[in-house]
């Protein structure tokens, strides 16, 4: 079978981030590998992880065909060597209270719907950054595949990005660690119940929907690329509603084309670019 010989780089740290041609901004471009040799391709060859504000996507077979090499290798033989096994992390105890982002939601919606949630999603805290916090991705089987460490203001609850983007990785302190990313919030799904599902974005906002939606059992891609059939299939026969950002709507559309239990909510893409459903049910209430 044969597979792209060229990929994204796998998150390693800041430092395997790159400033963006297009935009500008620093230590946000994922460049492409060479699998074969482990060297990169030319500096402006890459994706921005500001998928929906920037866009920015060069692909190696457009760089080839730029420079008059339509046929460099882009495919290679995959040899019959098997996967390596997901690799998974040991949770401790979870302090949910010590960060921001906490602060800021009993502050919006009170502390015992706020711990509640809190518990249910087995949310934690860090000092990678002051009051920072950890979510968990635990799989349906109660396995730990990471935790994503992000940085909010107490006082408004929106994420930190100078001076730069603050969101670090813990298994990225793990060597040879094969990340295989679940959907948060995919713990509190039970394949044998009937409960709908809701599928967002962000983890902030799966959060918020648990408190005001909570006849929804809510999961969260964290981030645009991260929603694929194969993570839905696994989600059994709930009926699954998708609720994508403001001008992602297209995107989540076709990639889950041909699922007959998915259905994905087009309201969004009535209001300004950038805008999820937690911003439109805290807006009404």
């Amino acid at each position: 079978m044969k597979v792209y010989r060229y990929t994204l780089e796998k998150y390693k740290g800041r430092n395997s981030r790159f400033d963006c041609p297009k935009c500008g901004k620093q230590k946000i471009l994922t460049r492409y590998v060479d699998s074969l040799t482990g060297q990169y391709l030319s500096v402006e060859v890459g994706r921005c992880n500001r998928e929906v504000e920037c866009g920015y996507h060069y692909k190696p077979k457009k760089y080839f065909e730029a420079n008059g090499k339509p046929n460099e290798n882009i495919f290679i033989e995959l040899t019959n060597k098997p996967e390596p096994p997901t690799s998974y992390i040991k949770i401790g105890d979870v302090d949910y209270k010590s960060n921001n982002l906490y602060q800021y939601l009993i502050n919006r919606f009170g502390i015992d719907k706020v711990n509640k949630v809190m518990l249910l999603y087995k949310i934690g805290s860090s000092d990678k950054w002051n009051k920072s916090t950890v979510f968990y991705q635990i799989d349906k089987y109660g396995r730990c595949r990471t935790g994503k460490i992000m940085q909010y203001s107490a006082k408004d609850g929106k994420r930190v990005k100078k001076p730069y983007n603050k969101i670090a990785w813990l298994h990225t302190t793990v060597e040879g660690f094969n990340l295989k990313q679940c959907f948060f919030g995919e713990h509190l799904v039970k394949l044998s119940e009937d409960t709908p599902i809701g599928i967002v974005e962000s983890e902030k906002t799966a959060l918020i929907m648990a408190i005001m939606q909570p006849e929804y059992i809510w999961l969260a891609t964290g981030g645009l690329s991260n929603l694929s059939k194969e993570k839905l299939k696994g989600l059994g026969l709930h009926q699954i509603v998708l609720f994508p950002d403001s001008g992602c709507v297209e995107q989540w559309q076709a990639k889950v084309k041909g699922l007959n239990n998915i259905y994905v909510d087009r309201n969004i893409d009535d209001y300004d670019k950038g805008t999820d459903l937690a911003d439109l049910v805290i807006n009404k209430a």
